[in-house]
């Protein structure tokens, strides 16, 4: 068999020259090839829980946020509440805001299926102040005037998280996991967490509720609390 680093070479080439540059889109090609090919991913074991901030890291983490410029800020609080992946985030356009309904609207996800995602009146308020008039264009603009690449997030996602003193590695999709944790912690059904993350099937969103489940050091620490008062 040929040199698997020259084929995955001679791949890169095709799919630059099919206009193929973003993350979702080769997935799906690589899908679809596997397909043709009749190979099944293989069974996964063991994973039972997703990699996650804890609170005192997330509070960390944004309060990092907070100190840097005002721009980065918005866009790490924008990640982490929306819970969207970072293709969608950088695919974001200002058209997508809709203040009135607190809604982002998600259209750049697995299969480019529209979705639309709640978000807090104190986000809202402060995304409406960040565009101003402008109905045009990406949500967030770099200096160039151009969409942030889905690497310079992750950039910016290391950066807060170092300034935060967070050792562990931070990702885009460490927001996502946490973000979506915290929502199933706090009483949202896996029926009303898929559609939010976009998720095709609810058999997926099963994982955060496994994760929601773990018991943590203040939930054992109040039933300690409870018990002892009964005793």
């Amino acid at each position: 068999m040929e040199d698997v680093t020259a084929i995955a070479k001679q791949v890169a080439r095709l799919l630059r020259k099919s206009g193929l540059e973003t993350y979702d889109q080769t997935k799906h090609v690589f899908r679809e090839v596997r397909k043709e090919l009749d190979l099944s991913p293989p069974k996964r074991h063991g994973r039972n829980t997703v990699k996650r901030l804890s609170v005192e890291n997330l509070r960390a983490f944004l309060r990092a946020a907070q100190r840097q410029e005002p721009k980065v800020n918005l866009m790490m609080q924008t990640l982490y509440e929306s819970a969207v992946r970072v293709s969608e985030f950088t695919s974001l356009e200002a058209r997508d805001f809709m203040y009135d309904q607190r809604r982002l609207v998600v259209s750049a996800g697995k299969g480019d299926k529209r979705r639309e995602v709640i978000i807090s009146t104190e986000l809202a308020g402060m995304l409406r102040l960040h565009l101003g008039d402008r109905k045009a264009g990406p949500l967030f603009r770099s200096r160039q005037g151009k969409a942030y690449s889905d690497r310079r997030i992750q950039q910016l996602v290391d950066t807060v998280a170092t300034a935060a003193g967070i050792e562990k590695r931070v990702t885009p999709h460490t927001l996502r996991h946490t973000r979506a944790t915290l929502l199933t912690e706090a009483g949202m059904t896996r029926e009303e967490l898929g559609p939010l993350l976009g998720h095709e099937q609810s058999n997926t969103t099963d994982i955060y509720v496994r994760t929601a489940q773990v018991l943590t050091v203040e939930a054992f620490d109040l039933a300690h609390r409870g018990v002892g008062e009964r005793v």
